[in-house]
């Protein structure tokens, strides 16, 4: 490559490397050997940045290839669990002064714990000022980042090859040569102590000898470690040794490591290397230490494990690994890799073992009618011992449940509790029972099954069966339908820092879409609508496949704000993903019901479309019997508004009916079946009776939609004034939520019965500047102010840090300003 060729590349990486106050890039460079990757891409951050912005530079390193997090080490503080999430708020506390680039060189050395969660950064590129770049040797580097971000990088730049010979090693004399060839077995930057030690010398000669390989640029000074400057030179040292010694010498180094207290990742990397005997055990004991803290990185000590003694109790060490990748939240892999050792395997209770993580991970994922069958042919296996039989009966409960097969659930569940003693029921067995009797409109009876204290017992640590990590997710919900949102979001706070603490990752979204449904509930759209959409981010990470009701959340939110667009384009990617439909609860329907309704309303000017109204009432009707057929009182309740606004007095009797013989057990019932009657019945009363219920249970949206149907009702009885006051209340609640769709749909209704109801139109808030933020994004920014890191906001606000981000980047997206010390400075100077 010619001095032109490499300039323009340069200033190609220049161009895109900087990063945007709310955004970054993830760039790929490579090139053969003796191109000078590393020098050109230094050359390019080095032009980008000029005075502005930070730059963490890592190396890969061959050694620590198979060692967990072995180049993203730096950027987790000691003490604190080695995750993706750790990074990211590391990442993210970098952010906070400005432009930071994350420059990964040698990346083709890229450890699989590190490439995971470089997967994390590369997907908060979209979000923060950060820009992710990887360079390497060879066009596996952009393949291997199109393999970590899940897709093409945004700028792939090819150096091309050395239009010269690659420079070979000075002629040095032997006894330097064999110096380095201890050094490149080493692999990491070494101190020169150490490397006195290895070599079985002093460290000044250590010092002398070296001298010319410095001189000579082979060995190069950084951080106060000596390291080779290119990893060509590594290599070639490395194959001057002879297998015999290689292994003596990586056998000494992993004695030295672990006589100074070195990592001990990678000193049994060392002892794998050198055909220790022990390794395998000193992989296996290291990954239990991690299996908690660091899930992701106790899956890649145990593959290495399998790697180096393939044979040696192969079945525990695959469900061992299997288990933390399913920590990892990387359930799919954890469900290929049982499956393909499960025809190998001869003993019945690891069979089971592994047959329960398969179907964990099944679970998980969504995939019921798989799950279901898979647990009926291994009930039917002979020999299964009986507590396994327990536990997958436990299981298919809690599936059945989750698919939304109520009546089945509760014929299983009654044969269930005559056959297994209370005692001896399982956390599985007793969310489901008291899952099924939430979603059957008996929320305290489910508090009873399943309190609060014990859904999260203290033993839980992720190794168990089925989905018994899941447990202090649903208290929550019970709380709310018997106290209101805003009882069931602070146990729902507690539920996800109990997860949270365990390393859970794949649990958190799961937390998150309930906190984000309660938030909804109870009229806090601005940050329902970012819990959301970080949760629904984290669950494809994770590869959660529950999404559908978060789905709908979001989409109703866009329905009631008026962005009919965004809802469209959400609800035609639920379709085509064809998402389950959790608990029996399809809120797709839901979605596509109200987006229907608004379309009626979504032109004043025109009169009302019949043919398109008689479509949206069977619609209407449709979703109605479904609910009725799964069983769910608790859906019933919750889609009545909804569904009464439009339905005819049949219907609306039938739903009175139907609610109203659960309004003792279920608090929003009662109002539900009070706005459906006072609909049938043109009844003002009785539907003003059930706007305040919903007040006082703390639900305004279906208070407002009660306010809107009493004034109505009022206006059509004669009853002006009580018609004004209502109509008014509905419309202050409305301006309130930002519900622009159902403030136009009330205006045209009562216009169309020639009500007044008055009052201004809601403003729609500014689209950038300081008006612009939300509340909670104005909370945000003086917590910023005050100096506070996004995990502290997090644990004051009870949002996930990354639900925390989502508020920041709108703060600088909106604000123009480019980091979190310039939203600081602003608020200060006022």
């Amino acid at each position: 490559m010619n001095g032109a060729d490499r300039a323009t590349h340069i200033e190609a990486i220049a161009a895109a490397v900087r990063p945007t106050p709310t955004a970054g890039r993830v760039i790929a460079v490579h090139g053969g050997p003796g191109v000078g990757t590393t020098s050109a891409v230094r050359a390019a951050i080095g032009a980008a940045l000029f005075d502005a912005g930070a730059v963490v530079a890592l190396r890969a390193e061959e050694i620590r290839r198979h060692v967990p997090f072995g180049v993203l080490a730096p950027l987790l503080p000691e003490g604190t669990a080695r995750t993706s999430a750790t990074l990211l708020d590391t990442v993210d506390e970098l952010c906070a002064a400005g432009d930071l680039i994350v420059w990964i060189d040698d990346a083709q050395y890229v450890d699989p714990a590190s490439a995971a969660a470089l997967a994390v950064l590369a997907d908060a590129t979209r979000s923060l000022p950060l820009s992710l770049v990887l360079s390497g040797s060879g066009p596996e580097v952009a393949l291997g980042t199109a393999g970590t971000v899940g897709a093409a990088p945004d700028l792939e730049v090819d150096l091309g090859s050395s239009d010269g010979p690659v420079p070979a090693l000075p002629d040095l004399p032997d006894g330097i040569l064999q110096l380095l060839r201890v050094l490149a077995v080493v692999g990491t930057g070494t101190d020169q102590p150490t490397l006195a030690r290895l070599a079985g010398t002093s460290g000044p000669l250590v010092g002398r000898s070296l001298a010319p390989a410095l001189a000579a640029g082979v060995v190069i000074r950084q951080d106060g470690l000596l390291t080779f400057a290119h990893a060509r030179d590594r290599t070639g040292l490395l194959d001057d040794l002879s297998g015999t010694e290689r292994a003596d010498l990586h056998r000494t180094v992993a004695e030295v490591l672990a006589a100074t207290g070195g990592d001990p990742a990678l000193a049994a990397e060392h002892r794998r290397r050198a055909g220790d005997p022990g390794a395998v055990a000193a992989l296996r004991e290291l990954a239990a230490d991690w299996q908690v803290l660091a899930p992701e990185g106790a899956a890649d000590l145990l593959a290495q494990a399998l790697v180096a003694e393939p044979d040696r109790d192969a079945d525990t060490v695959t469900a061992d690994r299997a288990e933390a990748l399913m920590l990892a939240g990387r359930g799919v892999e954890a469900e290929d890799l049982v499956r393909s050792r499960l025809p190998l395997v001869r003993d019945p209770r690891m069979a089971g073992r592994m047959s329960t993580i398969s179907l964990r991970s099944l679970v998980n994922r969504g995939n019921m009618p798989v799950a279901l069958a898979e647990i009926e042919i291994l009930l039917q296996r002979a020999g299964l011992p009986a507590e396994a039989a327990r536990e997958l009966r436990a299981l298919r409960l809690w599936v059945l449940v989750l698919a939304g097969r109520l009546p089945e659930a509760r014929k299983l569940l009654d044969v269930e509790l005559d056959a297994v003693p209370e005692s001896d029921r399982d956390l599985v067995a007793v969310t489901a029972q008291s899952s099924l009797l939430w979603l059957s409109g008996r929320p305290a009876d489910a508090l009873r099954v399943l309190p609060v204290a014990h859904a999260a017992p203290a033993d839980a640590d992720g190794s168990g069966p089925g989905d018994a990590l899941t447990g202090p997710v649903w208290p929550a919900q019970y709380v709310s339908a018997l106290q209101g949102p805003a009882a069931g979001l602070t146990v729902a706070a507690a539920g996800r820092a109990t997860s949270d603490s365990r390393n859970a990752r794949w649990v958190l979204p799961f937390h998150d879409f309930v906190i984000g449904g309660l938030r909804f509930a109870a009229g806090d759209w601005d940050d329902a609508a970012a819990i959301f959409d970080s949760a629904l981010a984290a669950a494809r990470d994770t590869g959660t496949g529950w999404t559908a009701l978060a789905a709908a959340g979001r989409t109703l939110i866009d329905v009631h704000r008026g962005d009919l667009g965004a809802a469209r384009d959400r609800i035609d990617g639920l379709e085509r993903r064809r998402v389950p439909t959790q608990f029996g609860m399809d809120g797709v329907a839901l979605a596509s019901l109200a987006m229907a309704e608004a379309g009626l309303y979504a032109d004043d000017s025109r009169p009302l479309d019949e043919q398109a109204r008689g479509m949206v009432v069977l619609a209407a009707q449709a979703a109605w019997r479904d609910c009725i057929d799964r069983g769910g009182v608790l859906w019933a309740a919750r889609i009545a508004p909804y569904v009464a606004r439009l339905a005819d007095e049949h219907l609306r009797l039938a739903i009175a009916a139907h609610l109203g013989a659960h309004r003792s057990h279920l608090p929003e019932a009662g109002p539900a079946a009070d706005l459906a009657a006072g609909l049938a019945r043109v009844d003002p009363a009785t539907t003003a009776a059930a706007a305040e219920e919903f007040s006082r249970i703390g639900l305004p949206l279906f208070a407002a939609a009660a306010h809107e149907e009493t004034g109505l009702l009022a206006a059509r009885t004669g009853d002006i004034t009580t018609a004004g006051r209502a109509l008014r209340t509905a419309l202050d609640l409305y301006h309130r939520l930002g519900a622009e769709t159902d403030e136009q749909r009330l205006r045209i209704r009562a216009h169309r019965i020639g009500a007044r109801p008055g009052g201004a139109r809601t403003r729609k808030r500014p689209a950038s500047g300081w008006e612009a933020l939300t509340p909670t994004e104005v909370t945000v920014a003086d917590m910023i102010k005050d100096g506070l890191t996004n995990p502290e906001i997090a644990r004051r606000l009870f949002l996930s840090p990354r639900t925390v981000q989502t508020h920041v980047s709108h703060v600088l997206a909106k604000t123009g300003l480019r980091s979190r010390v310039e939203i600081a400075a602003a608020l200060v100077k006022g």
